[in-house]
């Protein structure tokens, strides 16, 4: 099975049960029914992470874990120039193949990177919006060479022609825009489908790659903020809809942040089930979702403002089974699927910490970098 999405590729695993004698048999199959733990040695090896930070002028770390310490000394890998002023906090990093995505919205601009032969990083480009005042949200890209560029206060998405990346001499942007709705802030793709989180109308519009037309728009909770696949224990595609509420982004009274899914195995896209992200009833109303990241144990975990909740997500399971993992002013969320570790940074601890898929706590990571906003595995 295979589901694009360069910022969240989810993927699902079965075991084959060898049958035996009767009590064998028995054995075999109930404890295939737990929630199994797979358990690794995240410290056997050097791995890494880069590292946005909400500080003023642009920065971006790579730590190396478990050593904590940034590769070859440099507290940022970004070089000056390249048409960017180096000023603005990063809010979110995309990966796709061997380039980066930095989104510096206060400046209105998006800076590329790209990975070197000698593993280093080299800032090739500059997608520069000031002059227009556009907020860059998220980027994705269907296919290798075209990307969907949304933006947190307009209503189109701009298509980006990934090749022309580094050459000054041809714009990156072409194509006429493609509206989809006002206040784009997350975007996740599975075949010609592009999910667009559509935060100023309480949608997520459903993007026909091959035409770009909207083949379907969902109905969400206010704000929809954060998007997501998973696959169910009944073999279903579901999107993940993760929506703030009313109250967080603008002067209305308050809501309540809620979780949806909807089955997008079937062309209705029908929603299955939505409840509140609630903890106790004085932090509903206040709890603000930042992240989500979801682990091949089919849980979803969202950070969140001083709470990161653990999501229940297989078939049949009923809205109470949220649950508080740590309390933490968390503020990024990424699967390491190789090493089955979900990892989170602690804006507040200047830290990195890591949990098992079922969200047992691990280890703590103190960084020498200040105030991360996002987190990459490179």
């Amino acid at each position: 099975m295979t589901i694009s999405n360069e910022q969240h590729s989810r993927f699902r695993f079965s075991k084959t049960l060898a049958l035996g004698a009767l009590c064998i048999a028995m054995s075999t199959l109930w404890t295939a029914c737990q929630p199994e733990e797979i358990v690794r040695n995240v410290t056997s090896t050097s791995w890494s992470v880069l590292v946005g930070t909400g500080n003023e002028s642009t920065q971006v770390a790579e730590v190396l874990l478990p050593e904590a310490a940034l590769k070859n000394g440099e507290s940022n890998i970004l070089s000056p120039g390249i048409g960017s002023p180096g000023t603005g906090s990063v809010t979110n990093a995309v990966q796709f193949l061997d380039q980066v995505f930095l989104f510096v919205p206060s400046a209105y601009r998006v800076d590329v990177l790209q990975r070197q032969a000698d593993e280093s990083w080299l800032q090739i480009d500059t997608m520069d919006f000031s002059a227009e005042q556009l907020v860059p949200s998220d980027i994705c890209f269907p296919n290798a060479t075209t990307g969907y560029l949304a933006f947190e206060n307009t209503d189109y998405l701009l298509i980006v022609d990934r090749t022309t990346l580094g050459d000054p001499s041809i714009p990156n942007i072409y194509g006429d825009p493609v509206t989809v709705g006002y206040g784009v802030k997350d975007l996740a793709f599975s075949g010609n489908s592009v999910f667009c989180a559509v935060s100023g109308e309480n949608m997520v519009a459903v993007l026909h790659t091959p035409t770009n037309q909207i083949k379907k728009t969902l109905a969400v909770h206010t704000h929809p903020l954060l998007l997501d696949f998973d696959v169910t224990n009944q073999g279903k595609l579901e999107l993940l809809v993760v929506s703030a509420g009313a109250g967080k982004f603008d002067e209305n009274e308050v809501s309540e942040a809620r979780f949806a899914t909807f089955d997008i195995s079937t062309p209705d896209m029908p929603k299955e089930r939505e409840f509140p992200l609630f903890l106790a009833d004085s932090q509903r109303l206040t709890f603000k979702p930042r992240a989500i990241a979801v682990t091949s144990l089919q849980y979803a975990y969202v950070a969140g403002e001083n709470n990161l909740l653990r999501i229940d997500t297989r078939d049949g399971v009923v809205e109470d089974n949220v649950r508080r993992v740590r309390q933490m002013n968390c503020t990024d969320l990424l699967w390491n699927a190789s090493r089955e570790v979900l990892l989170a940074a602690d804006a507040s601890r200047n830290s990195l910490l890591t949990f098992s898929r079922s969200g047992a706590f691990d280890e703590e990571f103190s960084l020498q970098v200040t105030d991360i906003n996002t987190i990459l595995l490179p």
